[in-house]
């Protein structure tokens, strides 16, 4: 099971029951400059860190809402997920939270929770 942990401190976490999707995407970031000449100049940093969504599945209202405040205070979160830790990071908010019961069955909610992914 992962877990987000808020990093103010607190020690606050939240658990999902599930991850249902980690959608990030690495935008590089090398600079082209085009010359007078009309070659080009490259400067090579290589990637940014990761950006993306996180969907987030909660089994009631009640850990729904404690999650959606936790990942709404003013402060950057780790998540661990020991099954698969390729997506442990650490990250900030970015872009919007989606909290929506799910279509189908309506003790569950779904979040899309964008991030972006920060190097402590």
């Amino acid at each position: 099971m992962a877990t987000i942990t808020a990093q103010d401190g607190t020690g606050d976490s939240t658990t999902p029951v599930e991850v249902d999707g980690w959608e990030p995407e690495a935008e590089s970031g090398n600079i082209v400059t085009e010359l007078i000449d009309g070659s080009i100049a490259v400067t090579t940093v290589g990637d940014r860190p990761r950006t993306g969504t996180l969907r987030l599945v909660y089994a009631d209202d009640t850990t729904a809402e404690t999650a959606r405040l936790l990942l709404g205070r003013r402060t950057s979160f780790t998540l661990i997920a020991p099954d698969r830790p390729v997506v442990d990071m650490a990250f900030v908010r970015a872009g919007r939270i989606t909290p929506a019961m799910h279509d189908e069955h309506r003790d569950l909610w779904v979040f899309g929770v964008g991030f972006q992914e920060i190097i402590p």
